[in-house]
């Protein structure tokens, strides 16, 4: 008997949402009983597929449990079908004829595998006969082909050799003939196919000149032949000719042409200018001994002249420099353009006329009092009691808080206790309460008072007064009204904007412009000690506000100014542009507060400009003269100035160093003469 009782024993398993199908499977071969009711919430993995329940059938058809699934979903009632389960949408429609539908389930699938398994068996018994019979067959004809030579062939076939039982026996396979070897087009591409294509070398050949025009090939053969020449002509040439060699040779005498030009081109002009003079020296010293002799006046004057002569000659060679001082004119642009600035904007855009954004943002709150001027009334509700019949055939019971009304005023009372009325019964004196306080809810009874209650018709509940309803009072008293809220309200949020506005100023710095107009009020919380209408002499009030903006930088501005002004006056890059600092109008703000569309105002000063050291190059070792002929025709130039140092040197001696460091240029735009 114990043993049947627990084979009829049901147990309810509960699947959790993302539970898997393995500890599924778990719970149902733990659970007590035979039968377990598999309740699946309707967001369950496990009712997401028919795989998982196809696998739960064929597992819980090899046990010894029956199972009926509790699914609210179509889905999982349809997956189930598929899968040969009961499903049921309540766990109350889980009967005998359940249990029953569940077992003849499982039954005929067990049924059908057995089925399934006989067939195969006796698929595999005639597969063993048939493989039997052949073994035989190939050995009475291995036994004929070992009396034969062991490496015939027969009709031509090649003869492989198979294993059966183990035993190698020589089975005749004939191997298929290869298709015939042949070149085919895909798509342009050659695709050698059929037989062994690199045995065949004319096959491959002649497919690689098919695709050779004749200039191909001859120009190929050159290449050839060329090759050969050059290869004989490297077998020829000896090896140790010391003629190409460099054993024996003085390498000192070949130094000098792997001296660096730079070097030399230095090391030069010295060597020339010292032999100069020491031929100027000489000459003077020859000069001097045949004028001044037998005369030591002049003698003295000769000297003095050969020392000059001497230092100018150094100073002309070794300390000559000029400086060129070159003034451009300078062009005004006058800009006037819309540009955007975003707080996604990594980068100066001049091409979509973008620049970035940079948000700010601050938090503060404030507290504040105010006297409450609200006009309002209190007062004391107006109680009594109440006879309540039930007319019914039935009980009724009345909870507290039912509301009955006053057939002859509609003022409502509420019961004041619950009340439970037996069928026919009427209860005398149950307490009951005015809705409100107020005089007007005072009832002297002169007759019967009737009243209706909530939930009934009278002709099944009713109750009636027969004694007076009193202690009904109001009274003058002053509230908070909506107008004191919103007015201490409104106070509070100016003078948290005020000190929202100087906080983002102190995230301003020298080099930064805060876009007027694109800052953002929040209010964030709003709290007040007193409700509306509740009675208070005095009320205080929170407010937490918040304030975005965005800024931008000078140095943006004026970046993207200067590409303005250098497209719209179309010079090069080589010119240089003086913006001053934009003026920034008529700014409009996105609702996010994220990007701010506005015009900039300024005016550029363009001044062209040339390369330094193209001037130096084109204007050293020339004449003064020379070099003020060449800098007239200079784009741009407004006036330049050349000065030679040392100046002592006469001007038809003064000439532009060749040496470009000793050169200097400077540049500067007329506005900064």
């Amino acid at each position: 008997m114990k043993n049947l009782k627990k084979a009829a024993k049901i147990e309810k398993v509960f699947v959790e949402p993302d539970e898997e199908i393995v500890f599924t499977l778990e719970k149902i071969l733990n659970s007590d009983g035979s039968r377990a009711v598999l309740v699946i919430p309707h967001n369950a993995a496990l009712i997401t597929s028919s795989i998982s329940l196809k696998i739960l059938a064929r597992q819980l058809a090899k046990s010894d449990k029956l199972v009926v699934l509790v699914s609210d979903t179509e889905t999982g009632q349809k997956l189930a079908a598929k899968a040969s389960l009961v499903a049921k949408k309540r766990i109350s429609e889980v009967d005998k004829n359940s249990w029953e539908k569940a077992k003849e389930l499982k039954e005929s699938w067990l049924l059908e595998k057995a089925r399934i398994k006989k067939e195969l068996i006796s698929a595999r018994n005639g597969a063993e006969a048939a493989a039997g019979e052949a073994a035989g067959d190939a050995e009475i004809f291995a036994a004929e082909s070992l009396k034969q030579d062991a490496k015939a062939t027969i009709k031509g076939e090649n003869v492989k050799a198979t294993v059966v039982d183990e035993e190698a026996v020589p089975v005749l396979i004939p191997e298929k003939k290869r298709l015939p070897e042949k070149v085919v087009q895909v798509g342009g591409i050659n695709v050698f196919a059929g037989g062994d294509i690199t045995d065949n070398v004319e096959l491959l050949m002649a497919e690689r000149d098919k695709n050779l025009d004749e200039g191909d090939i001859e120009e190929m053969q050159e290449r050839i032949k060329a090759m050969e020449e050059q290869k004989q002509a490297q077998d020829v040439q000896p090896k140790g000719d010391a003629a190409n060699t460099i054993i024996g040779k003085d390498l000192t005498s070949a130094t000098s042409s792997f001296q660096p030009k730079s070097r030399q081109e230095k090391r030069l002009p010295v060597q020339g200018l010292t032999s100069k003079l020491a031929g100027i020296g000489g000459f003077f010293n020859r000069l001097l001994v045949g004028i001044t002799e037998g005369n030591k006046m002049k003698k003295y004057i000769f000297g003095f002249i050969l020392a000059t002569c001497a230092f100018m000659a150094v100073a002309y060679f070794f300390f000559s420099s000029v400086s060129i001082t070159l003034t451009f004119a300078e062009n005004t642009v006058k800009l006037n353009s819309k540009i955007t600035a975003g707080v996604s904007v990594t980068d100066i855009d001049p091409e979509n006329l973008k620049i970035p954004g940079i948000e700010l943002s601050k938090n503060s709150s404030m507290s504040e009092e105010a006297s409450a001027t609200g006009q309002g009334k209190k007062g004391d509700p107006a109680k009594g009691v109440v006879k309540i019949y039930n007319k019914t055939s039935k009980a009724v019971t009345i909870k507290a808080g039912t509301l009955i009304t006053n057939i002859n005023t509609n003022l409502k009372y509420k019961v004041v206790s619950d009340v439970t009325l037996n069928a026919d019964e009427a209860k005398d004196d149950q307490a009951i309460e005015a809705e409100t306080f107020g005089e007007n809810y005072n009832i002297t009874v002169k007759s019967v008072v009737t009243f209706s209650v909530a939930g009934y018709i009278t002709d099944d509940v009713i109750a009636y007064g027969f004694r007076d309803v009193t202690g009904g009072t109001s009274q003058n008293i002053v509230v908070v009204s909506k107008e004191d809220i919103d007015s201490l309200k409104a106070s509070l949020e100016e003078k948290l904007k005020k000190e929202l506005l100087d906080a983002l100023n102190t995230l301003i710095s020298a080099d930064d412009i805060l876009l007027n107009g694109s800052e953002k009020f929040v209010t964030n919380e709003f709290t007040t000690s007193k409700k509306e209408n509740e009675e208070a002499d005095k009320f205080t009030a929170d407010l937490k506000m918040s304030v975005t903006a965005l800024k931008v930088t000078k140095s943006d501005l004026k970046s993207i100014a200067e590409e303005i002004a250098r497209k719209e006056s179309g010079i090069d890059n080589l010119s240089t542009i003086k913006v001053s600092d934009p003026l920034v109008s008529d700014i409009v703000v996105t609702e996010d507060g994220k990007n701010a569309t506005f015009g900039i105002k300024s005016n550029a000063g363009v001044v062209s400009d040339v390369d330094e050291n193209v001037i130096k190059e084109d204007i050293k070792g020339k004449s003064l003269d020379e070099a003020k002929s060449y800098l007239s025709e200079v784009p741009g130039l407004d006036e330049f100035k050349i000065t030679y140092s040392p100046p002592f040197i006469p001007f038809f001696l003064q000439r532009i160093p060749s040496d470009p460091e000793k050169i200097t240029v400077v540049k500067q735009a007329a506005s900064e003469k």
